[in-house]
């Protein structure tokens, strides 16, 4: 694609085959169930993306599975706040994915629903 490798995306449904090769001929070795994930390409073949989970589980996907649409993944119950070293605003539970809008040195931006705010760097998994 003459894209940057690795680049993060996010899955494009919440049913998404993990293949252990780039055709569907490969055997599924496991399914994604929750969309908007972000996970990492690692390489890309023909319309094939090999990427990497943040369990560190890799395979490939078809590329109509996947789109460029950034979120983040919690690693543990963190506080948000309205700016960066701001007021507190509310807390999020880990494993929540949250649409990343961007990002300082050590502060992220995130939407969801009716929120925006920031979230430290060192309470995400490495998807930014």
């Amino acid at each position: 694609t003459g894209l940057e490798i690795p680049r993060f995306v996010s899955l494009k449904s919440d049913d998404v085959n993990l293949r252990v090769g780039p055709s569907i001929n490969y055997p599924i070795e496991l399914k994604y169930v929750h969309i908007n994930l972000p996970v990492e390409v690692i390489e890309e073949f023909d319309a094939w993306r090999k990427i990497s989970d943040h369990k560190k589980n890799i395979g490939w996907v078809h590329k109509s599975l996947i789109k460029g649409d950034r979120f983040i993944l919690i690693n543990n119950d963190s506080m948000i706040f309205k700016r960066p070293n701001g007021k507190p605003i509310g807390k999020v539970k880990i494993n929540n994915v949250l649409k990343l809008d961007k990002c300082l040195k050590n502060w992220c931006k995130f939407q969801h629903k009716d929120i925006n705010g920031w979230i430290s760097k060192r309470n995400l998994r490495r998807t930014y």
